[in-house]
């Protein structure tokens, strides 16, 4: 599970054939795996006017961007269990980013009549 950054804003001109105009995306919406290829378990992110919100299952939450990247760049997290009188040190692997979606900046998905 290794450690992967992505942005919330893209410029796409750099690599358009044509890159005199600035052309944007903004991520919009991010689905994390965490487990295995056999199992796991899928998150949803979702910007919705400019705020951040967590579906898992049945539950909703709000976030914050900096809560979804700690939540979405994978990597390893190490910690501590106590067992037996002891602590013991062990590390997890984080969930990662599995699809990210990116619109158009300014891209408005209502119905223009």
């Amino acid at each position: 599970n290794k450690y992967f950054e992505f942005y919330e804003t893209i410029d796409v001109s750099p690599i358009l054939v044509d890159n005199k105009t600035q052309i944007e995306y903004e991520l919009f919406g991010v689905v994390n795996h965490f487990g295995y290829a056999s199992s796991g378990h899928y998150t949803s992110h979702i910007r919705i006017d400019n705020k951040w919100y967590k579906f898992n299952d049945s539950v909703i939450n709000a976030e914050t961007f900096d809560n979804l990247k700690d939540e979405s760049y994978g990597g390893t997290e190490e910690f501590s269990i106590y067992d037996n009188g002891e602590y013991i040190r062990t590390s997890s692997d984080k969930s990662s980013a599995y699809l990210l979606f990116y619109k158009k900046r300014d891209f408005c998905f209502e119905n223009k009549k």
